[in-house]
């Protein structure tokens, strides 16, 4: 396990949360850890240490997230720092397709509400 991420379940929620600044093979390893635990329909990613990744290393990401999570899925990110969020608003578009609902918030707690069906 990456000592700068951790996993947990909350609630059926699926939470990733990443302290320290992420490349793209972090973010990767991570996203194949997150996966091999029980399918969650319902994940938050809480990425506090900032994320800065190329154009085609986002589209790298979602690919790779739609390969190891095919079923439909409720996903939000947190982004705090402008770069982070920024860059998962570009992964929110490069993530959609049918079935699967994504948001980006600043805040984890409006995250949550929102993937317990609060503030649609």
């Amino acid at each position: 396990m990456n000592p700068n991420c951790s996993i947990e379940v909350l609630q059926d929620v699926l939470v990733i949360r990443v302290a320290s600044r992420t490349q793209l093979g972090d973010i990767l390893d991570i996203i194949d850890e997150a996966s091999a635990i029980q399918h969650y329909a319902r994940r938050l990613w809480v990425v506090s240490g900032g994320l800065n990744l190329s154009p085609e290393q986002i589209d790298e990401v979602a690919k790779h997230g739609r390969n190891r999570w095919p079923a439909p899925s409720r996903v939000a990110y947190v982004g705090p720092a402008d770069l982070t969020f920024g860059i998962m608003r570009m992964l929110e578009v490069y993530t959609e397709r049918d079935g699967f609902d994504t948001r980006v918030f600043r805040e984890e707690r409006d995250a949550l509400a929102w993937l317990h069906g609060c503030g649609d």
